[in-house]
């Protein structure tokens, strides 16, 4: 009996699957909002220096409100950066006021300055609280020689992402998916909690890299624990739902990201302190914990490491759950011992250094592994930078949201329409031509709208490169490679925050950066073969012939021995990952 019969007896969209499915969308959702919490916490905001020669003047004894009264001391305290027609005001610079008596200048607060004497913000900083009340930015003074460093914080959670892709899978693997998962949900919700205590920067960076070391990484593990309930139900679920595609359930799953991309920036809008923001959105990942009683361990990972007791007694339950009666001579068949013990690995058995071992399947890795990069990058490139639009900053964040729904409906339908191969080229071109026309565009909303088409497209891309990267690998090594490229885009991931860093040489650098590589990304999908129709490779041997054009042998070499010499591992060491001709099987895990 195998894994699969027993899916059918149990119920295989049952309470309990329902239950699980919920718990992975919420913590699709809680990750959206996570990832993107950071552009409301370190939200930047005007600011100069603070003048203590200023503190003492009473406004009052020359009529004027608050606001024209801090409109009196900057153009009196603060020097004019640039020329007099912009009247825009240093950042890092003060006028030195010292002893100079404010009945010299206040009457005529618009005329020539007093004193040509600068000094640099001695005194601290007085920032603009019109759209942001607090931020870390004003807590711990991140501006001028540190203005920088709220771009590598958001850096640092994708290397605490990239830290942990390299180990959760292994654990996962050892310990079981059930414990890991707990495991990471429950400390990674406690850790955004502490996000609001944060009392210095550095404390603040460690949190968020922690953060990704955890939190996000439960993505990972809730996808595999999530897999094992619906191969068999995708298809039962799907024959409801004609014509809406193969990825339905995991575009549904996808969409919850978006869901929590666009409440964080209506909590932002509402919540304008960075650290009762941060306790509030904290309340999800806490909520996600209740689901911890309802859930159990994998069952089929439990039968492939040989637990029998303990994988009898979680489907009891899940068949209890699911209001299934099951006989106790349901569980006495020798069969499930002997076809779902774990079965000794080969010495032999294929692994990622054969994706570089052979030309044709080496350039396919390759141009994978790039493609991979530049969409990490662009996408959350073009989603970090969307307060620099010219439009209200919080519409922008929800709409860079909103954006991606439609993206992932295309997608749904788009990859039998027009092919995996068009549909990438296109996307990363039309993405890279968008952020290239955003440079000739003034900040405001068309600025915007430009700069949300390529956001589009590049969430298209997103999407296509799960299905295509699967689609291109054989499968005795379709998981490891599409692991190695996940974790590759992570670097990408890394990237993004850094590049508005050195932004400072160049303000349209970013762009100039996102458009380049993402159209040059486009052009080098080319490469790639078509998938959409093609029985899938399963060997190594055929990833290598996949997709290569036939040669046209002369009559002297029709006689000669052409075939690649490639090993091939035994029957039986692939029947984990075989699954021809099925795309979502392919690349879930197990």
């Amino acid at each position: 009996m195998i894994f699969e019969d027993i899916l059918e007896k149990i119920g295989v969209f049952g309470r309990y699957q329902q239950r699980l499915y919920l718990a992975i969308c919420l913590r699709t959702f809680c990750s959206g909002m996570v990832t993107f919490m950071h552009v409301f916490l370190a939200g930047e905001m005007d600011h100069w220096c603070q003048t203590p020669e200023l503190d003492i003047v009473n406004c009052t004894k020359w009529s004027l409100d608050e606001d024209q009264c801090i409109q009196a001391k900057k153009s009196v305290g603060i020097p004019l950066a640039g020329s007099d027609s912009s009247y825009e005001y240093e950042n890092c610079k003060r006028y030195n006021l010292t002893g100079i008596e404010p009945s010299d200048w206040f009457p005529g607060w618009v005329t020539s300055n007093v004193t040509d004497d600068t000094l640099q913000c001695d005194a601290g900083w007085v920032y603009d609280t019109s759209q942001f009340k607090t931020s870390i930015v004003t807590d711990f003074d991140l501006v001028c020689d540190k203005k920088s460093l709220p771009d590598l914080a958001q850096s640092m959670y994708f290397v605490g992402v990239l830290f942990s892709s390299t180990f959760v899978g292994a654990f996962s693997d050892k310990y079981g998916r059930y414990k890991v998962f707990i495991f990471l949900i429950t400390t990674g919700a406690f850790i955004i909690c502490m996000t609001g205590l944060s009392n210095s920067y550095v404390m603040f960076i460690i949190i968020r890299a922690l953060t990704g070391v955890t939190f996000f990484s439960a993505n990972v593990v809730g996808f595999i624990l999530n897999n094992y309930a619906y191969k068999y139900s995708w298809f039962q679920f799907l024959r409801l739902l004609a014509q809406l595609g193969e990825h339905l359930l995991g575009i549904s799953s996808i969409s919850f990201w978006c869901g929590g991309y666009m409440l964080a920036a209506g909590l932002g809008y509402f919540i304008r302190q960075w650290r009762i923001l941060s306790f509030v959105m904290s309340a999800f990942p806490i909520l996600l914990c209740l689901f911890i009683p309802l859930l159990s361990e994998s069952p089929r990972w439990l039968l492939s490491k040989g637990r029998m007791t303990e994988a009898q007694k979680v489907i009891r339950r899940i068949a209890k759950v699911n209001k299934k009666d099951l006989p106790d001579e349901f569980f006495n068949s020798l069969e499930i011992q002997e076809q779902e013990k774990p079965q000794a690995k080969s010495e032999n058995q294929p692994s990622v250094v054969d994706l570089f071992r052979y030309p044709y399947l080496r350039l396919k890795t390759i141009v994978l592994l790039i493609i991979w990069f530049i969409t990490n990058l662009v996408y959350y490139g073009l989603s970090l930078s969307t307060g620099d639009l010219g439009v209200d900053f919080y519409v922008s964040v929800f709409v860079s949201g909103a954006v991606e729904v439609p993206a992932y409906l295309y997608v749904t339908f788009a990859l039998d329409w027009f092919g995996r191969k068009l549909n990438l080229c296109g996307s990363l071109v039309l993405g890279g031509t968008a952020c290239l026309i955003t440079l000739l565009i003034n900040a405001g909303v068309w600025k915007t709208i430009v700069a949300m088409i390529g956001k589009f497209a590049i969430t298209i891309t997103f999407a296509i490169m799960y299905i295509f990267t699967t689609e291109q690998f054989p499968t005795v090594v379709r998981n490891v490679g599409l692991g190695m490229c996940s974790a590759l885009s992570r670097l990408g991931s890394v990237s993004a925050p850094l590049i508005f860093i050195v932004s400072d040489f160049w303000e349209p650098l970013p762009f100039v950066v996102f458009g380049v590589l993402s159209i040059a990304g486009g052009l080098t999908s080319l490469l790639l073969p078509e998938t959409k129709g093609k029985n899938l490779p399963e060997t190594i041997e055929e990833g290598e012939q996949f997709g290569k054009k036939p040669k046209v042998l002369s009559a002297d070499q029709d006689d000669k021995d052409t075939s690649i010499n490639i090993p091939v591992p035994a029957d039986g060491q692939n029947d984990k990952l075989q699954v021809p001709g099925t795309i979502n099987e392919s690349y879930l895990p197990e």
